[in-house]
């Protein structure tokens, strides 16, 4: 497995009591998506595995609705049970009947903004493995 800058490292949560995404967030409709961009932090070291990884790594509208649809929203302290990692897929979203701008996490986090409104999302369902660089390490079958 490639070495992962600045990756927290506690383990997802496998439990039926964590909240999922509001269904109005399955119906999802991706305006526009980029190119995965890596960008190492000032206090991380570039790493051409990790650049190479996050070159190869892409996601078609489709497969970015997907992502959400699997997805729950992160109650606070959450966001730490995932990985990170400094490769990410920006765009635009319409939802809830707005529109919004995302970042996915090549680790399976993504980040969705609105005016004042964000939120946070994390998938740790099997079914996420394909669409992300990095899975945590406990993953839910659900």
């Amino acid at each position: 497995m490639l070495p992962m800058l600045g990756a927290c490292q506690p383990q997802a949560r496998n439990d039926s009591a964590t909240p999922r995404a509001p269904d109005s967030l399955t119906d999802v409709n991706v305006l526009e998506i980029s190119p995965a961009r890596y960008q190492p932090t000032d206090a991380s070291r570039a790493s051409q595995a990790e650049a190479d990884a996050c070159g190869a790594w892409s996601l078609d509208h489709q497969q970015a609705e997907a992502f959400f649809g699997l997805s729950e929203q992160l109650p606070e302290g959450r966001l730490h049970d995932f990985h990170w990692l400094p490769c990410s897929i920006k765009g635009r979203l319409q939802a809830e009947g707005r529109e919004w701008t995302f970042e996915i996490n090549g680790a399976g986090t993504s980040t969705w903004r609105s005016g004042d409104d964000v939120r946070l999302l994390g998938c740790s369902r099997s079914a996420c493995g394909p669409l992300v660089i990095l899975m945590p390490e406990i993953v839910s079958e659900n």
